[in-house]
């Protein structure tokens, strides 16, 4: 089964979606707290997508484009910042390039 590791980054703020999304993949590990150069404190988790994983992920992406919340997806080093319907469908993609959540890959 194909599977990509996400580093998935909020505003600190937001740290209970963190625990949300990873209590839903069944992660026990806690987010851990990063500060970039500009200040700003966000919380980050690592989670592992798979074709069983993702609909869960998927959701809960889509309860934050829907509420307009930021979020910071880096997959494969590549960094997606966002929070439109138009972003969200940019994450998919990057992540179908290495999972078949559309069944492409199969």
């Amino acid at each position: 089964m194909s599977t990509v590791d996400l580093a998935i980054s909020l505003p600190a703020e937001d740290r209970t979606d963190l625990d949300d999304l990873g209590k839903s993949l069944q992660r026990p590990e806690a987010p851990f707290e990063t500060r970039s150069l500009d200040g700003e404190t966000v919380m980050t988790i690592i989670v592992t997508l798979s074709t069983v994983t993702f609909p869960y992920f998927e959701a809960w992406l889509n309860a934050r484009v829907a509420a307009r919340k930021d979020t910071s997806v880096s997959i494969n080093g590549v960094k997606i910042d966002g929070y439109s319907a138009n972003d969200a469908v940019r994450i998919y993609s990057e992540i179908n390039k290495n999972i078949p959540i559309d069944g492409s890959n199969a």
